[in-house]
């Protein structure tokens, strides 16, 4: 139970250059209980180009960045289609506002593919597409419809194609209350 020993953990993590990955599998735990210890002893953890430093001298060739990286995004920044629609249209974009790429080609940032969309019509295409006829399971869009929208779970599930029953199921598996059903007197 070497974990344990605050000393221990600081020289296998700073004069090994050990991970917390490798500290726990030669201790026979989950990582868990290490970042408990480590939390517990308020031991700093090193950054991420710091761990990718360590890791590169203790597995040269290893480390795969730029195009080589599974997080390689083909080179263009996260925001650059809006960046290039203020370019095109010289304004801003206005709040509630979001670019979206018409052919779904995020690489495609062409004047004639950029359209400015309202941001809850955007969410909701992409939540189609994502979910299809299962968007009451879309988390986010349900919460938002139910809770900031009021919509009604007999509304919600006229635009999902589903039960009301099968709104309210997934509302409590999301964790939100469910408003008690209005009676409306005629």
């Amino acid at each position: 139970m070497n974990y344990k020993n605050k000393e221990w953990l600081r020289s296998q993590y700073y004069v090994q250059g050990k991970s917390l990955n490798d500290i726990a599998s030669m201790s026979h735990v989950n990582i868990g209980t290490i970042l408990y210890w480590f939390e517990k002893f308020n031991i700093k953890r090193r950054s991420q180009k710091e761990g990718a430093s360590i890791w590169s001298k203790v597995s040269p060739g290893k480390i795969r960045t730029g195009s080589q990286s599974s997080n390689w995004k083909g080179g263009v920044s996260r925001g650059y289609a809006r960046k290039k629609w203020k370019e095109y249209h010289n304004m801003d974009i206005p709040r509630g506002f979001c670019v979206h790429h018409a052919d779904g080609n995020k690489k495609n940032n062409s004047k004639e593919n950029l359209m400015l969309v309202k941001i809850d019509y955007h969410s909701h295409y992409h939540s189609i597409l994502r979910f299809g006829d299962r968007l009451y399971r879309n988390k986010e869009w349900l919460i938002s419809q139910y809770k900031t929208n009021r919509m009604s779970t007999v509304k919600i599930s006229e635009i999902c194609n589903c039960s009301p029953a099968t709104a309210n199921k997934w509302l409590r598996e999301f964790g939100v209350k469910i408003r008690p059903a209005r009676i409306i007197k005629c």
